[in-house]
C-alpha cells in the first residue's frame, strides 16, 4: 500500500522502574530498533495487494464496523474493541493501554488473542452443519470445506502466531479424525511448529511464537499428570490448566517482561467462562449485525454485560497489591535449566504412572494363587 501517514507518535521506552516490563528489550529482541504509533493513514495510490486479500480486508472492516454499531450505552467503544480483538485478534481495534495493562497485570491477556478455542468451535459448527453427507465423498466434502473455513478465518485474523498454530493442530486433529487415526496431541503440536517455521524461520525469535507454544506444551505435558474428578469438574480443569499454562512460560515472562502475574489463577477462573461465552455470543451476533443494526442491538445486550463483567474481572484483579512480582533480568542459563528440571519432573511422573498402571494389569492377568 502507498500511503500518507499524518501524526506519526513514536512508541513509549521501556519502563526504567526496577522490575517495570521493559518493552525497549522486548523489541531489541525482536530486531526492532524503533516502532511508531499511526492516527492517521490515508491512501493515494493504487493498491498493491491482490484483489483477494483485498476483498478479505474489506470484509473484516464490515464485520467489525457491524459489531461495533451494535453496542450501545455507555462503554461501547471497550465492548467493541474487545469483542472484535476476541474474534478477530488485537490488531483490529486495541482497547487503551491502561486497559490493555490491567488484562497482563492480571494474566487473561490471552482472552483477547484469537486461540484454539475459535478454531475449535468453527470447526466444530462446520462439521456439525454437514455431518448428513453421506459416505467417504461427504466426509471428504465436510473436510475440504472445513479446511477452507479455518484458512479463511485464519487469513481474515492477520495469520498470526496463536491463530496460526491453532489452524494448523487443528487441521492435523482433522485430517485424523477423517482418516481414522489416532495420535498424541504433542505430534501435532510439533508438527504445527514445524510448518510454521518452514514459512516463517524467524518466527522462533518472536515472543507471541515462544509463549504460544511453550503454554500450549504445558497443557499437553502437565494437565493429564493429574486427574481430575467431580465435583466441579469444570473449575478444577479452569485452575490446571492455568497452572499448567503459567508454569511453562514463566521463564519467558521473567526474561523479556521482569514480571510474574500471581493473580492470574483467581482471574482465570473467573475470565476464561465469561470469554467462553462472549465468543460463542459474537460468533451468533455478527450474522444478524450485518444484516439488520436494529436487531444486532438488542441481540448484544447480554454480550455487553458479559463484557462489562469480563472488564471489571481485568480491572480488580490487577488492583489487587500483589497481582504482579517483579523479578529482576534472569540470565538465559536459568531459564534452560528451569525447563530441563520442568521436563525430568513430567518423565518421572509419566514413567511412575506407566510403571503403576503395567501393575495393575498384570495383578489382574495374574491373580494371587491364595
Amino acid at each position: 500500500e502507498l500511503l500518507v501517514l499524518k501524526e506519526l507518535e513514536a512508541f513509549p521506552e521501556g519502563e526504567q522502574n526496577p522490575g517495570a516490563p521493559d518493552f525497549d528489550r522486548a523489541q531489541r529482541l525482536r530486531g526492532l530498533e524503533a516502532s511508531y504509533r499511526c492516527r492517521l493513514a490515508e491512501r493515494c495510490g493504487p493498491s498493491g495487494k491482490l484483489g483477494f486479500l483485498r476483498g478479505l480486508d474489506e470484509r473484516r472492516s464490515q464485520a467489525q464496523q457491524a459489531l461495533a454499531a451494535c453496542q450501545s450505552g455507555p462503554g461501547r467503544k471497550v465492548r467493541a474493541c474487545i469483542i472484535t480483538s476476541m474474534l478477530f485478534g488485537s490488531q483490529l481495534a486495541q482497547p487503551s493501554p491502561e486497559l490493555l495493562a490491567a488484562f497482563r497485570a492480571s494474566g487473561i491477556i490471552h482472552v483477547l488473542v484469537v486461540s484454539g478455542s475459535q478454531v475449535a468451535l468453527l470447526l466444530a459448527f462446520v462439521l456439525l452443519v454437514l455431518r448428513p453427507l453421506p459416505g467417504r465423498p461427504g466426509r471428504l466434502l465436510s473436510g475440504l470445506l472445513a479446511t477452507l473455513a479455518v484458512a479463511l478465518y485464519c487469513l481474515l485474523c492477520g495469520a498470526e502466531a496463536p491463530v496460526l498454530r491453532s489452524a494448523l493442530a487443528g487441521l492435523v486433529g482433522l485430517a485424523a479424525l477423517l482418516t481414522n487415526r489416532r495420535g498424541a496431541p504433542e505430534q501435532g503440536l510439533a508438527l504445527a511448529a514445524f510448518l510454521m517455521l518452514v514459512l516463517d524461520p524467524l518466527a522462533l525469535f518472536q515472543i507471541s511464537f515462544q509463549l504460544s507454544f511453550a503454554a500450549v506444551t504445558g497443557l499437553v505435558l502437565l494437565v493429564p499428570l493429574v486427574k481430575v474428578r467431580a465435583p466441579w469438574t469444570f473449575l478444577k480443569l479452569t485452575a490446571l490448566t492455568t497452572v499448567a499454562a503459567q508454569l511453562a512460560v514463566a521463564p519467558i515472562l521473567a526474561m523479556t517482561f521482569h514480571k510474574l502475574p500471581l493473580a492470574s489463577l483467581g482471574a482465570n477462573l473467573l475470565a476464561v467462562p465469561l470469554a467462553a461465552c462472549i465468543t460463542l455470543g459474537s460468533f451468533a451476533l455478527l450474522p444478524i449485525a450485518l444484516l439488520s443494526q436494529p436487531v444486532g442491538v438488542w441481540f448484544s445486550l447480554p454480550i455487553g454485560w458479559l463484557v462489562d463483567a469480563l472488564v471489571n474481572t481485568a480491572l480488580w484483579c490487577a488492583a489487587l497489591p500483589s497481582a504482579q512480582l517483579s523479578v529482576p533480568s534472569l540470565p538465559a542459563w536459568i531459564g534452560s535449566a528451569y525447563f530441563l528440571f520442568l521436563l525430568a519432573l513430567v518423565e518421572s511422573a509419566t514413567h511412575k504412572r506407566q510403571k503403576t498402571k503395567s501393575g495393575r494389569w498384570s495383578n489382574a492377568l495374574m491373580p494371587d494363587p491364595a
